[in-house]
């Protein structure tokens, strides 16, 4: 059976304008919804990036310990929010809070202390916890094997 022109032009219309408008401003209206809860994990983002970076440098500072089979350190400045190992560096987020156990024999001073990291493996140990505004990380070392993790206490 023929079909008409009408009934064709029917079937493959698409969307009109005025609907494409509307789906487009259901679309802005969640997003302008949306965004302030999406801004606001930006903080927790940047703290655990850095929490990653600091883990990295100190499982890399370990591993120079042994590969080279002498004594490493990562000395960690609650002041200014930074640490360093040899030529390696990194700094945490403005507004970071953080706290540092270590051994009393590598604390440098009341804001500096590090995490020595021996020939075989082993360590000082110590933890680094970074409070942001909206969530906590610790950095943990464990003394006996030298494992480092990023724990959340908070059970983010």
């Amino acid at each position: 059976m023929p079909t008409s022109s009408a009934g064709r032009a029917r079937r493959q219309r698409g969307l009109t304008l005025v609907e494409l408008l509307v789906v487009l401003a259901v679309i802005a209206m969640v997003a302008v919804l949306a965004a302030p809860r999406f801004g606001s994990l930006a903080p927790g983002f940047a703290l655990r990036e850095s929490a990653e970076a600091l883990r990295g440098d100190l499982r890399l500072t370990r591993n120079t310990a042994v590969r080279e089979n002498r004594e490493t350190v990562l000395v960690i400045d609650t002041d200014t929010g930074t640490w360093s190992a040899g030529a390696r560096a990194g700094a945490l987020p403005d507004g970071t809070a953080v706290e540092l156990v270590a051994a009393r024999q590598e604390q440098a001073d009341a804001a500096r202390a590090g995490i020595r990291f021996h020939p075989d493996g082993t360590s000082t140990g110590g933890t680094v916890t970074l409070a942001g505004e909206a969530r906590t990380l610790v950095v943990s070392v464990d003394w006996f094997d030298g494992h480092v993790e990023i724990l959340e206490p908070d059970g983010d």
